[in-house]
Order: structure tokens, then C-alpha cells, then sequence
């Protein structure tokens, strides 16, 4: 399959299913579950003036203090993205395989690997590490890093007795000769992605679920070979 073939199956997948897939994607991303095509970026800025004395500086603080404590709530929030993303990036799994097997994919798919929680967590903790250290070396092993492991949370959401570090074996076996196809597949959403930055981002609510349709498509046909499938 190309990356055409994997498109064709997310749109057939989404086809119906539109606003739930969009709101559902909304909320894992909220929850710093999504899987591929964004995040929620929390960026602060404080309009600094190049010439201000210190009478000046003092109003201005004084005015603006709030911002002192804009950083600490980011941190907070940021810090639960990532305790809680992790199983809910599995349930965000789910979702999508109930999408394709029309097996009543609902919101609360995204709570269906809550108990996962520590063995998500880990999974989350482990990938990122890998990567940032690959990373290390160069730019280049870091993103192939990042291929490897993009199977891992599928992988897990299906073998709920499995470990994380089962699931970054199986993601690497998976990929072993696909790292390529799956970055053609997310390449190819490349001028989607510039059409949604021209529309400020409101182009992302849509692209979102069908990027990760497609990437759950990917899975699905990678994994044929060794699982079980319906």
C-alpha cells in the first residue's frame, strides 16, 4: 500500500463519522493524547520595552504581575498532558479501530485504557527518552527514532498484558523496512498542513483525525502479518 491507499482508508473510515472524530481528536489533544498532527503549544509573551528605567519597570511589574505566575499553571498543566496522556493516547487507539471495524466508536473509547495508566505512562516516559537520546547523536537518528516507536501505542492498546518495553520491540520489529512509508504517508499531509496554517490552525480540527486515520491504517496493515485481525 501507498501513501494514497492509506488516505482512501482513513476517509472511508471517517465517512459518517466526521464530528465525532473531530471532537474526540479535540479532546485528546486537550489531554495530551494525540497521537500524530499536534499538540497544544502554551506560549507566553511579555512585551519587554527596550528603554525602560526603573521607575518605569517597576510600574510596569507591579501592572503585570500576573505573569509571574502564568508559567507555574503552564507547568501544571503541561505536567498533566503528560501523566494522563499517555492512556489516553491508547484509548485514542481504540477509538480509531472501532472507527474502521464500525464497532460504536464513541468518547469514551478514550477512557478505555485508564487502568493502562502506569504501563502508558512508562511507554510515554521510555519513547521520549529514546528519541532524545538518539537525538543526541544527530538530528537524523533522532527522527528515525521517532519511526521506530510510532507503532508502540497501537502495538500496547491491543495486548493488554504486554509491557511498554514489549511495546517499543514490537514497534521496532513492525517498522523494520517501513520507517520510509510511514514518513511518504505523513509527508504526504505536508500541503494540507500549510493550507491549515493559512487558515490559523481551524484547518487542524479536520486534519487531525484524518492524518491519524490514516497512521492507524498504516498500523493495521504493518501488524497483518503477525496479528490477528478482524
Amino acid at each position: 500500500m501507498h501513501a494514497k491507499d492509506y488516505r482512501d482508508v482513513a476517509r472511508n473510515d471517517l465517512q459518517g463519522n466526521w464530528p465525532l472524530s473531530i471532537i474526540v481528536a479535540m479532546i485528546a489533544m486537550v489531554l495530551g493524547g494525540m497521537l500524530v498532527g499536534g499538540s497544544i503549544q502554551w506560549n507566553v509573551t511579555v512585551p519587554w520595552q527596550y528603554s525602560m528605567d526603573f521607575s518605569e519597570a517597576a510600574k510596569y511589574i507591579r501592572f503585570h504581575r500576573n505573569f509571574f505566575s502564568i508559567p507555574a499553571w503552564l507547568s501544571i498543566v503541561s505536567l498533566i498532558q503528560f501523566l494522563i496522556g499517555g492512556a489516553v493516547q491508547l484509548g485514542y487507539c481504540d477509538f480509531l479501530q472501532n472507527l474502521h471495524r464500525r464497532n460504536d466508536p464513541s468518547i469514551a473509547d478514550l477512557f478505555s485504557q485508564i487502568n493502562r495508566f502506569g504501563t502508558a505512562l512508562l511507554l510515554r516516559f521510555l519513547t521520549g527518552l529514546f528519541i532524545f537520546l538518539w537525538g543526541l547523536l544527530f538530528v537524523i537518528p533522532g527522527i528515525i527514532a521517532y519511526f521506530r516507536y510510532a507503532m508502540a501505542p497501537f502495538w500496547l492498546a491491543e495486548h493488554p498484558e504486554a509491557s511498554a518495553m514489549d511495546a517499543l520491540r514490537a514497534s521496532k520489529e513492525l517498522m523494520r523496512g517501513r520507517k520510509g512509508q510511514l514518513f511518504c504517508l505523513e509527508l504526504s499531509f505536508f500541503g494540507w498542513m500549510i493550507l491549515c496554517v493559512l487558515s490559523y490552525g481551524i484547518g487542524y480540527l479536520v486534519l487531525n483525525p484524518y492524518i491519524n486515520s490514516a497512521v492507524a491504517a498504516f498500523y493495521r496493515e504493518v501488524s497483518a502479518p503477525k496479528e490477528s485481525t478482524t
